[in-house]
C-alpha cells in the first residue's frame, strides 16, 4: 500500500481534527508494514516522543483497526497474563 492510501485510510478511519493523533498512527503504521514478518515489538516501542496515556490509548486503539484494514495480523500473546498497559505489551507482526 502507497503512502497517500495509507493516509486516506487512516483519515477515514480516526476521523479526528487531532493532526498529531493522526501522524503518529500513520508514522506507526508505517513502520510496522516495513517490519519483517515474525518480529516482535511495541506500540510503545515504534514512537519517537513522549505522549499521555490518553494519547497512547487512542494510538494503540487505531493502530490495531489500521492493522486489521491493510491484513497485518499483530499476535499479542501475554500467556494469560496480565502485563501492563496494552500500548506497552509486545506483539509480533504476522
Amino acid at each position: 500500500m502507497n503512502e497517500e492510501k495509507l493516509k486516506e485510510l487512516i483519515n477515514a478511519t480516526v476521523k479526528s481534527d487531532n493532526t498529531k493523533l493522526v501522524n503518529t498512527i500513520f508514522y506507526v503504521v508505517k513502520q510496522i508494514i516495513e517490519l519483517p514478518e515474525n518480529t516482535e515489538t511495541s506500540i510503545s516501542q515504534l514512537l519517537n516522543e513522549n505522549y499521555t496515556n490518553k494519547e497512547l490509548f487512542e494510538i494503540n486503539k487505531y493502530v490495531g483497526i489500521i492493522c486489521e484494514k491493510v491484513n497485518i495480523h499483530l499476535e499479542k500473546n501475554n500467556n494469560g497474563q496480565y502485563v501492563g498497559l496494552p500500548y506497552n505489551i509486545p506483539f509480533i507482526k504476522k
